[in-house]
């Protein structure tokens, strides 16, 4: 007898009954997931980092998922599952980040959000009106709405394109109002 087959009968257990079929081995120490599936309940979710929108739709993909797995208060459960569930260029930038933010949902949701904030273009009166109404609400939720230094730095990290170059045209002491 050589030593693997010693070590295989060591770590397997047979069944055998008279007159029965075979039944295959049982390693002892290790789950039987012979007959193990994913929950079904569990959705395929997929965050490829293209803008506000997507991030906003995934993250209530995410609570929705995390509710009906009952891990709705396990930060580190959800950050995992918001991990596996990146790809594209949001995979990139969350793989960039620090384990803290990785292994927590608290942090990484905010940084998400940082992240996928509303882009204002400027190229029509209608995007302006919805980036205004956009500033305000974060103003509003965050308790800054008569801090306009906090209003201005959070509206000029989302300028592009005519907008970013109509404000750094402006004078610096305009630019912090």
């Amino acid at each position: 007898m050589g030593l693997q087959h010693a070590l295989a009968c060591e770590c397997m257990e047979f069944d055998t009954v008279a007159g029965a079929p075979p039944q295959p081995p049982k390693f002892q120490g290790l789950p039987d997931i012979r007959h193990h599936t994913l929950d079904s309940k569990l959705e395929h979710l997929e965050f490829r980092g293209k803008d506000l929108k997507e991030c906003e739709q995934f993250i209530v993909a995410v609570n929705k998922q995390a509710r009906a797995q009952g891990k709705f208060r396990d930060d580190q459960w959800i950050a995992d599952l918001v991990g596996a569930s990146m790809a594209g260029d949001a995979l990139i930038w969350w793989s960039s980040l620090d384990d803290e933010t990785q292994e927590s949902w608290k942090l990484l949701r905010k940084a998400m959000l940082s992240r996928y904030r509303l882009r204002f273009t400027g190229k029509s009166g209608a995007e302006a009106g919805d980036f205004v109404d956009w500033v305000r609400q974060r103003a509003l939720d965050a308790g800054k709405l008569n801090d306009p230094g906090w209003t201005a730095e959070l509206a000029s990290g989302s300028f592009t394109g005519g907008a970013l170059r109509w404000y750094t045209s402006l004078d610096a002491g305009i630019r912090g109002d």
